[in-house]
Formats: C-alpha cells, sequence, structure tokens
C-alpha cells in the first residue's frame, strides 16, 4: 500500500508497506527494525513471541513516550506482565498489525510526537 507523502513532515517517514517490505524515506527495508523520527536500527528478533524486557532494553533506555509494535500480518499480544513493566515505565505501548503501525506512526511522527516504533515483517 502506498501512503502519501507529506511535505510538511521531517524525519523518517513511510511511504510503502507491504507484507515484505516497509520503504522509509525511499528506503526499501526487508528486515525487522526500530524506527524514529530519526534514527533507523535493525532489530535482530525474528519473531514477536522472541519479545522480552530485556529484548526491549535498547528501547526502554530511550524511554519514548508511545512504543508502537507491529506485530506482523496478525494482531498479536504482548504478555501482561511485560506490558505492566512498560506502564510501570510510563511508555505507553499499542501492539497492532504492522500495516496498522506503519499508518499510526507516520500520524505520530508527523505530529512531532516522542514516538519509537519495532516493526516486524
Amino acid at each position: 500500500m502506498e501512503l502519501s507523502k507529506d511535505t510538511a513532515t521531517t524525519g523518517n517517514i513511510i511511504t510503502h508497506y507491504d507484507a515484505h517490505t516497509i520503504t522509509v524515506l525511499d528506503n526499501p527495508i526487508d528486515y525487522n527494525f526500530i524506527l524514529t523520527p530519526t534514527a533507523l536500527l535493525p532489530w535482530p528478533l525474528q519473531s514477536f513471541a522472541d519479545i522480552t524486557l530485556e529484548s526491549l532494553s535498547t528501547i526502554l533506555e530511550k524511554k519514548p513516550a508511545i512504543l508502537l509494535i507491529g506485530t506482523g500480518e496478525t494482531h498479536q499480544h504482548l504478555p501482561p506482565a511485560l506490558q505492566a513493566e512498560l506502564m510501570q515505565q510510563r511508555i505507553g505501548v499499542e501492539v497492532m498489525t504492522t500495516a496498522a503501525a506503519c499508518r499510526t506512526y507516520n500520524i505520530l511522527a508527523a505530529e512531532n510526537r516522542d514516538v519509537m516504533a519495532l516493526f516486524f515483517l
């Protein structure tokens, strides 16, 4: 699905996504990654099921106000203990399909919100 580019938005925005690729600023990415308006980092986990508190340490260090997790083509849920830990650290977390996370990320980034997204393809 193509996303229309907002020319007023600066920083990393998603311009296209499908089941195998997310394009950030005309750069196609075909691996799991973390995205913020100013950074793009590879994400070593292969599966949403592998998420643990320890695996989120890079994200927890940054303490984003909002963490979006794109789970792939199907919606999944974080383990309750992990969700509780994120809430305790005052990080708002939303888990959704990757397609929905791409759209939501662009909206929040355009609003200059403190957002970080973790995408599983």
